[in-house]
């Protein structure tokens, strides 16, 4: 009823804008069709991929799953108390205010940076997100009172981007119409972002109407979609020059699920297909060749990810089989050659291929530095982002394995325990107050305000959409991605009503215990991730332990007809790991990282004895590290304790490059080492992944 009421609406003041009545009346029908064959329907997921005709696991619908104890309820928790209200602040006071100056609501000069739009958008779809779970009514009055200014501030022809608009500030810039989507090398910088931005409106407008199922929003990016689609009408090489950080692929594609119309996932396509068409062939923004011929991860590894994403997304709606493959290839080259054991990417703050520099960027294959590596939080996310979009497309477990890797490490690694501070790169090695500080490099994490916030509001959303990467749908049943303490009450793609309540500590406990509630009896399959790291895992089925074998990095079928009360109990094995890198990464020869579970640990300088200096430690091969949980220490984590090797002295290296290593006495030290997100929380102080190992 909502929908309908807002469709007379629109239609209704439609007729007083005759110019644009038939061009909207289109999307109205489809939309109305759409709805009137989807009333019993719940609202779709964070990705709308129900109706997807080439995804083999499709999304639950937002709010069938709900955080209910544990790391992930507490952290959604944080961010919808504590992460968002805080940067509510900023936002309303900058970014907000450059609407509000856009609209001619106020007078003023633009604040921020030229993609401050699209961070904003990013804070906007957490809060959407919390209203989803909170139904707050002051919450959706925000919302509301937000997507009024922004539909303020958008011009007649559907144009939005406030940098420009406004054109004031530290721009020092005068607008002209001229300037929309110009390839004018002055506004390089700004222009550079305009298709960010929009990309992020796409994706909010298309999720904001999923949860309310008003139209205020998806008109405003309806409207800019479709002027967009006007103007890269007849593509060229001086068009395809402006799709450098391409989040509006994803964009278009998630307006094309919401609204049908066939036009958005044409132009995301056109986006892709414009990948090589410039006459400079940057790899540093993919441009140095089509996407259907790449075979390696190259150049700004934001918008490398996001670029793979959007392919996926493409892929997922027409089945076109090269870009299929290529993904494939690019998957693998990140994995296996350029991610980090923390699932972070983009190990250069600067670099270089040919002549050509490189920022933000991909390294060469192996190489990982790990004090100077980079890993912008947002690269870390968008891989995420693209290995939920590999899993979708393939039901393969290894794919959910990284997206895993992501979340419990360089995700969390970003920001501080108390949810109100930041880091922009996501170091393995830190050499305390003496640390040499490159680009985005800081000392501990950094508070807002800051110039280039894209960080924080990518961090807050990922988090407060927890939820929706938990599980998947499939016609085989229901698949299990990710553990933790939630309710889940949702419908298979038959129409077949599923209720589970899952009960763990994990990832700190080795027990995952799901429960069946829905009261009638059904006939489907579990499909439980067994992680790569999982050997040796078993199950019981209402007590009685199954016989067949659980594969490490496979989905195990548990097919049977649900009686209600029946329960599964998982036991996922979670041994203390010494972890070597491929020999190739010079960077880790003869050392090793710790994990347990899918959480990576580290070594802080302030869990050392007085006067032992992180840099003289040595694990032994054979260290047994007991796993201790510390309910108040770091927000409550486990620590792994044991006893390593220190030398008893260390040679001095002023004005020293090289010297005769001569032989140490090595004494045992106790130590403790600490999860990987965690680190920077207690002041500055050394930190190490990797540890020399004694063999």
């Amino acid at each position: 009823m909502i929908f309908i009421f807002n469709l007379i609406s629109r239609i209704s003041y439609l007729f007083y804008n005759e110019k644009i009545f038939l061009n909207e009346l289109n999307l109205f029908l489809t939309l109305f069709l759409f709805h009137l064959s989807n009333l019993q329907a719940q609202t779709a997921g964070l990705l709308a991929t129900k109706n997807s005709p080439h995804v083999k696991l499709k999304n639950v619908n937002i709010g069938d799953v709900i955080w209910t104890d544990g790391f992930w309820a507490e952290r959604v928790k944080q961010s919808r108390e504590i992460m968002i209200p805080y940067m509510r602040e900023i936002y309303m006071k900058r970014a907000l205010k450059n609407f509000k100056i856009a609209a001619e609501m106020e007078q003023g000069s633009f604040l921020g940076s030229w993609w401050h739009d699209g961070d904003f958008y990013k804070w906007v779809e957490a809060l959407t997100m919390s209203y989803a779970d909170t139904k707050s009514k002051e919450t959706e009055k925000q919302l509301d009172e937000i997507i009024a200014i922004l539909a303020k501030a958008q011009e007649q022809d559907g144009y939005i981007n406030t940098a420009i608009q406004i054109g004031q500030g530290h721009l020092s810039i005068n607008f002209t119409d001229e300037r929309k989507y110009t390839n004018n090398a002055r506004w390089q910088s700004e222009k550079e972002h305009e298709l960010y931005n929009l990309g992020h409106l796409f994706t909010l407008a298309a999720l904001h109407h999923r949860i309310t199922g008003k139209m205020s929003l998806l008109n405003v990016a309806t409207k800019s979609a479709d002027y967009l689609d006007a103007y890269f009408k007849n593509p060229t090489p001086e068009l395809a020059s402006l799709s450098f950080n391409p989040p509006q692929i994803m964009g278009l594609v998630e307006l094309y699920r919401e609204t049908h119309d066939k036009k958005y996932l044409q132009l995301a396509n056109k986006f892709l297909e414009m990948k090589g068409m410039m006459k400079e062939k940057r790899h540093q923004t993919q441009d140095h060749l089509p996407v259907h011929k790449a075979t390696e991860a190259v150049g700004h590894a934001v918008t490398g990810a996001y670029l793979y994403s959007g392919m996926a997304d493409v892929f997922a709606e027409t089945g076109d089989t090269t870009l299929i493959r290529v993904l494939n290839k690019l998957w693998e080259d990140i994995t296996f050659k350029k991610m980090y054991i923390t699932g972070g990417i983009g190990s250069y703050h600067n670099g270089g291929i040919g002549n050509e520099g490189l920022h933000e960027a991909f390294g060469a294959a192996y190489d990982l530095p790990n004090a100077t590596a980079y890993n912008e939080t947002c690269a870390n996310i968008s891989n995420g982002m693209f290995n939920y979009r590999m899993l979708s497309l393939t039901g393969d477990v290894k794919h959910a394995d990284v997206m895993e890797q992501v979340f419990y490490n360089s995700l969390l690694s970003s920001i501080g325990l108390e949810g109100k501070s930041f880091f922009y790169t996501n170091v393995l090695r830190w050499h305390g107050q003496e640390h040499k500080l490159l680009s985005q490099d800081s000392h501990q994490r950094w508070n807002l305000p800051r110039g280039g916030i894209c960080c924080p509001p990518n961090t807050v959303r990922t988090i407060a959409e927890m939820s929706n990467y938990a599980y998947s749908v499939s016609d085989k049943g229901l698949w299990v991605n990710l553990y933790g303490s939630n309710t889940l009450k949702t419908t298979l793609p038959d129409g077949t009503a599923v209720q589970f309540a899952q009960v763990t500590s994990y990832p700190w406990d080795e027990e995952v215990k799901l429960t069946y509630q829905e009261s009638k009896k059904k006939d489907f399959a579990l499909m439980l991730r067994i992680p790569e790291w999982a050997v040796g895992a078993t199950l019981k089925m209402n007590g009685k332990a199954v016989g067949q074998l659980l594969t490490a990095g496979k989905y195990f079928e548990l097919h049977r007809k649900w009686v209600k009360g029946d329960v599964v109990e998982l036991h996922l094995p979670m041994k203390v790991q010494l972890v070597e890198a491929n020999p190739l990464v010079e960077e880790n020869i003869n050392q090793v990282a710790v994990k347990r579970g899918p959480v990576v640990y580290c070594l802080e300088s302030l869990d050392l004895p007085n006067n032992v200096k992180l840099g003289n430690i040595a694990i032994p091969q054979n260290i047994e590290l007991e796993p201790v949980y510390k309910k108040g220490f770091l927000g409550g984590v486990m620590v792994l304790q044991g006893k390593a090797l220190s030398k008893d002295h260390s040679p001095s290296w002023r004005k020293t490059l090289y010297q005769e290593s001569k032989t140490s006495q090595l004494k045992i030290i106790d130590v403790q080492l600490i999860p990987y997100y965690s680190w920077n929380n207690r002041g500055i102080s050394e930190m190490a992944v990797w540890l020399p190992v004694s063999r």
